[in-house]
């Protein structure tokens, strides 16, 4: 299962579909478990995060700053998947939600400021 997590940790927001085959692929294969599937199915989320245009990240500006929050995230859910089983298929499953700490958009935002002047003559 962790195998499973990782995959989706490292492909998130990648949209990649030769990864999305063998992840429906495993789907299948896991058709009967619980556990495996509810994971691969949040991993299959990470793959396909808002439609390719989010990302987990914690660096910004060109891999010169680092965000300890978003970090401090990525960790959390890293280490809770050390006991799957009591943890994140017990009674935490509200773990997973520490990786919005390190979701940011992967488009780059631009803002234009264009003026006008309409100068009437009369």
């Amino acid at each position: 299962m962790n195998a499973l997590f990782s995959l989706g940790l490292i492909c998130s927001g990648t949209n990649n579909s030769r990864i999305g085959g063998q992840m429906r692929q495993l789907a299948a294969y896991h058709s009967q478990d619980t556990n495996p599937m509810m994971i691969l199915r949040m991993s299959q989320g990470f793959l396909h995060m808002g439609k390719g245009l989010m990302t987990l990240n914690p660096v910004y500006s060109n891999n010169f700053l680092i965000n300890n929050v978003a970090l401090a995230g990525l960790l959390i859910s890293i280490l809770s998947f050390t006991e799957v089983e009591s943890l994140i298929c017990g009674k935490y499953q509200f773990l997973i939600y520490s990786l919005c700490l390190a979701m940011r958009p992967r488009m780059a935002m631009l803002v234009i400021i264009v003026l006008i002047f309409f100068a009437l003559f009369i």
